[in-house]
């Protein structure tokens, strides 16, 4: 690597986070340098330290807003580190959450040390990591950000960014159920993902979210 990749965690459980440590340092060529349990711990800790982290893991505990908004607060204090989200509720809407708050990637707290280092690289050097979706995937979400889609496709495709269920965007955008289903369809084969989290992710590589409210 041409480069160190520093690394902080911010995670409530301390055998976890400790375990994660022991995990990360026999990776080589990537540093822990800060562990904490709250975002204010670690703005404390970076307030007279420069630079900031490569990447800062998150542990999601809960699917409640008190970790979404740490998520949202790690990205204001430390606007230039990458934010990974380790969860053990993978739910389409909490995958969501996360990314309208501000998370550059999302990785299983089940995963192993291969995964883990694989997606701690692809994030410090694509800026983007989803597991389960391939790097190939990454890259095609890139280079399609100029993909022609039509003010009906991208306004669906932003509304899957939301929580709102398939009944609700069809009402919001007065579609039939049977025409929501044809453009999920459509979408999912001219943007080859697989599922809504796979539409999800290239709306959010795409800038196709940005229409979509935060709060």
């Amino acid at each position: 690597m041409s480069r160190r990749i520093t690394l902080s965690i911010v995670d409530d459980q301390l055998i976890f986070v400790a375990g994660l440590t022991a995990a990360i340092r026999k990776m080589g060529g990537i540093e822990v340098t800060c562990c904490v349990r709250d975002a204010a711990c670690l703005r404390t800790g970076y307030s007279t330290v420069s630079p900031e982290p490569s990447i800062c893991l998150v542990g999601i505990n809960a699917p409640d807003n008190r970790y979404y908004n740490l998520v949202a607060e790690l990205k204001e204090t430390l606007p230039r580190t990458k934010i990974l989200a380790l969860s053990t509720h993978p739910h389409e809407f909490n995958l969501v959450r996360l990314l309208q708050k501000g998370a550059d990637g999302y990785l299983s707290k089940a995963c192993g040390p291969r995964e883990l280092e694989r997606a701690l690289l692809t994030l410090y050097y694509s800026g983007v990591y989803f597991e389960g979706l391939p790097a190939s995937e990454l890259d095609l979400y890139d280079r399609q950000r100029e993909l022609f889609l039509s003010a009906r496709e991208s306004q669906f495709l932003a509304l899957l960014c939301s929580e709102m269920s398939y009944p609700e965007i069809g009402q919001a955008l007065q579609l039939a159920p049977t025409q929501v289903e044809h453009f999920e369809e459509m979408l999912l084969r001219k943007l080859k993902a697989q599922s809504r989290i796979g539409l999800v992710v290239a709306a959010y590589i795409m800038g196709v979210n940005r229409s979509v409210g935060c709060n």
